[in-house]
């Protein structure tokens, strides 16, 4: 019986078995591999021209010396958010990948461009300075700081600054004087033990306060006007507590007449202050990115949350007809030309990267991943050839990558100090893209890798560590040097932790200053550059594993979509042109994984979990998923399945 089964399920007529898997007929020649090439090419343009299915591919590298693979796979059409459009098609070129069948040549890549080797000055990156870490969230603070002796960036929040007034605190509570050449009048006020402070009375009215303190510790400390609840601010090492200092800066009314409080709660660090700044705008200081206040939505028709953002929402119809996009995955980690992860993998002792970096550039602890920001030349660029081999394949919109994992941010950025306008090739990467793909009529897009979960979860924790054994063992790699290190080096001014990331564990995955900083990071490229669509590299939801617990976009994701979306009603005229993904939405694959319990108020409306069913199911698993039905069931919050509902968002 199993026979005849057998028997039966091969008897197919030879029109119903795929050609590609078809026999050669006796007589009959073989397709030349040519011929193959070109139908398939006949193919892809035929897709390419209808409206309702394309194909997806994207570029996957198996390792050194296996064939690289186009993956192709279908997507269905729908006019609503669950679905990206069918015909879409991203091309992407990673840091040391290229097209199949073409020639590379070292140092420039069809994908992005030159890597410049492993030389190349660069110049030395513009001061910047140091800014606080760790400790609490939602401190209520604003933009602005940066290392002593550090220049005057781009600072977010209000332009310009006002009449400020500096104040020298005296001691309260048990506080000391600790001499200090490099302070104010050759001293600081000690705060070592809970409830000592350093006090400034009769204050101007002021909406705006900078502290100028040292530190060797990362954590908080607490400020006080008058009787009302202490604010806490993020502090983090100066590298010593005289001599180097940093600024902390924070949004805080000051009602005129009032006296000011920095003391020393139960949880806080010991710190030096110097003195304090009071005034509005920007107090002629640079960014401080690690007290920032919370990113308010601008207003508009899209609100927080995903089921409002699903029910207002409409796809732009030049998503719709952009059939190919090319992608440029280019950042300083094209350098050394071992892939994208390698500012990572560079920390990882035992790993083939850390290998080549060792042996070719030195050890982390001398060489770390800021040196090779700093020797990242670009001198073979040419991105209008470039933008004509896109348009030449046939490209509709162009994507670059405005920031990978590594956190160094290829714009002129104004709460990254480390980036491609201060440090490397001091060229306005995204900026330059932007301009060449507009005046080409090409759509433009920015894709964000730097989320919590990559950046904060998975990139920095590893650069605390050191080598376990040989000559090198225990010594720190470069992520834990300070502000104070780079004095008379060519970061000297800027402070590493901006970059690396102050040291932090599995307490805080998602609540920390990073978040609310990437997301500030992102609006101020969207504002410069007016994108038509971002991109993260993440999950929507909080299902990412990073630092040992679930991250993600999470909590971040509804906001940052809302406030895209209403920012580009503002520069478009009130027509919603504009359009933002992220991992989670865009794989076929990835999508249809999504569980209830990791996005229960989204999952259903974008993975395409609504089905045919009126009764109880769980979430489905099908790594190609059919299309949606307008007159299925809804996936509502917490799992269940509500009979009769309309899909339709």
């Amino acid at each position: 019986m199993k026979l005849l089964i057998s028997l039966k399920n091969f008897s197919r007529s030879r029109d119903s078995i795929p050609r590609r898997l078809r026999p050669v007929e006796p007589g009959r020649r073989a397709r030349s591999r040519r011929s193959r090439w070109l139908r398939r090419r006949r193919w892809a343009e035929r897709q390419r021209r209808r409206p309702d299915l394309g194909w997806h591919a994207k570029r996957r590298n198996d390792g050194p010396g296996r064939r690289k693979q186009h993956q192709r796979s279908e997507l269905w059409r729908h006019d609503g958010l669950r679905w990206l459009r069918g015909s879409q098609c991203v091309v992407r070129w990673d840091d040391d990948r290229r097209p199949h069948g073409s020639r590379r040549v070292r140092g420039e890549h069809l994908g992005g461009a030159t890597s410049g080797g492993t030389a190349g000055s660069g110049g030395a990156g513009a001061s910047s300075g140091g800014a606080t870490s760790g400790g609490q969230s939602g401190t209520g603070a604003t933009v602005g700081s940066g290392g002593d002796g550090g220049t005057t960036g781009s600072a977010g929040g209000e332009s310009g600054s006002s009449t400020a007034t500096t104040a020298k605190p005296v001691e309260v509570g048990g506080a000391s004087r600790v001499t200090d050449d490099a302070a104010s009048e050759g001293y600081s006020v000690g705060l070592t033990d809970t409830g000592q402070g350093a006090q400034v009375t009769g204050l101007p009215a002021a909406s705006r306060l900078a502290i100028r303190y040292a530190s060797v510790s990362v954590g908080t400390i607490s400020v006080s006007v008058d009787d009302q609840t202490p604010v806490r601010v993020n502090v983090h090492s100066s590298g010593a507590l005289t001599g180097s200092h940093l600024h902390a800066i924070i949004d805080l009314a000051i009602p005129a007449g009032a006296t000011l409080t920095i003391s020393l709660g139960a949880s806080d660090v010991p710190v030096t202050v110097d003195r304090i700044v009071v005034g509005d705008g920007d107090l002629d200081l640079p960014p401080d990115i690690w007290n920032l206040q919370l990113l308010p939505v601008a207003d508009g028709p899209y609100p927080a949350d995903w089921r409002g953002l699903g029910e207002a929402y409409t796809v732009p119809e030049w998503w719709r007809e952009a059939k190919l996009g090319a992608w440029a995955h280019w950042d300083p980690q094209s350098m050394p030309e071992r892939g994208d992860w390698y500012s990572r993998k560079m920390y990882q002792e035992g790993d083939p990267v850390y290998s080549y970096h060792v042996t070719t550039f030195g050890h982390p602890s001398e060489y770390g991943y800021k040196n090779s920001c700093h020797d990242w030349a670009i001198d073979r660029w040419d991105p209008d050839a470039l933008m004509d081999l896109y348009i030449e394949m046939g490209a509709r919109f162009f994507m670059a990558m405005g920031v990978h994992h590594d956190n160094f941010d290829c714009w002129d950025s104004a709460y990254q100090p480390w980036n491609s306008v201060r440090v490397g090739p001091q060229v306005d990467i995204i900026g330059t893209w932007e301009r060449i793909a507009r005046e080409r009529g090409l759509r433009f897009g920015i894709g964000f890798h730097n989320t919590p979960a990559r950046t904060w979860g998975q990139f920095m924790p590893v650069r605390y560590t050191s080598d376990s054994q040989g000559s090198q063992a225990g010594v720190p790699y470069d992520a834990l040097q300070t502000i104070r290190d780079g004095s008379g080096q060519w970061w000297e001014a800027m402070d590493p932790v901006d970059l690396y990331g102050p040291i932090h564990d599995a307490s805080e995955p998602l609540l920390s200053p990073f978040a609310n900083q990437f997301m500030w990071r992102v609006d101020d490229a969207i504002n410069k550059y007016h994108p038509d669509v971002i991109y993260f590299d993440e999950h929507a939801g909080d299902s990412q594993v990073g630092l040992g617990a679930n991250m993600g976009l999470g909590f971040l994701a509804p906001p940052l979509v809302a406030n895209f979306d209403n920012e580009s009603l503002q520069w478009q005229g009130g027509t919603p042109r504009s359009w933002s993904t992220s991992r989670a939405w865009v794989g076929p694959t990835t999508a249809s994984r999504m569980t209830p319990s990791c996005c229960p108020s989204w999952s259903a409306r974008w993975s395409g979990a609504t089905r045919r069913s009126s009764s109880p199911r769980s979430a489905p698993t099908r790594s190609r998923p059919r299309p949606p039905s307008k007159t299925g069931t809804t996936w509502t919050d917490g799992g269940t399945w509500t009979p009769g509902a309309s899909s339709s968002p």
